[in-house]
């Protein structure tokens, strides 16, 4: 089981059906959750620690900065919403260095682009 990246929304209970087999969470070696909101860091906790999920580790801050964070090589990158407001072609390039080769990208949705609102305090680049 090898690490994996979440460049989350921390929209657990939307995304949670997506999961009703075997949860990447619970499968994954270790999970790096990473989110520019605290508010969303917290969250994300409050649902892992209600849940008993412990093997996340939660980190604030900016995809910009994905390549300075310290992450280990990468099986997997998950990403949300999040995607459609990012550098997309930085990201990628990002990624690239960071996700081991044979891994991947999932970019998982709970709606057509346009349902989603920018949130108002972000600053995802």
């Amino acid at each position: 089981m090898g690490s994996r990246s979440d460049l989350t929304d921390a929209e657990w209970e939307r995304l949670e059906p997506l999961h009703h087999h075997r949860p990447s969470y619970l499968t994954a070696g270790h999970v790096h959750a990473v989110d520019i909101e605290p508010a969303m860091i917290s969250e994300g906790r409050k649902a892992a620690a209600a849940h008993g999920i412990g093997n996340i580790t939660w980190a604030c801050g900016d995809a910009a900065g994905l390549t300075g964070m310290g992450l280990p090589p990468l099986d997997l990158c998950t990403m949300g919403k999040s995607f459609q407001w990012m550098n997309q072609d930085r990201l990628l390039a990002d990624l690239d260095t960071l996700i081991r080769p044979g891994g991947g990208i999932a970019l998982v949705s709970t709606g057509p682009r346009a349902s989603t609102v920018r949130p108002a305090s972000s600053t995802a680049t």
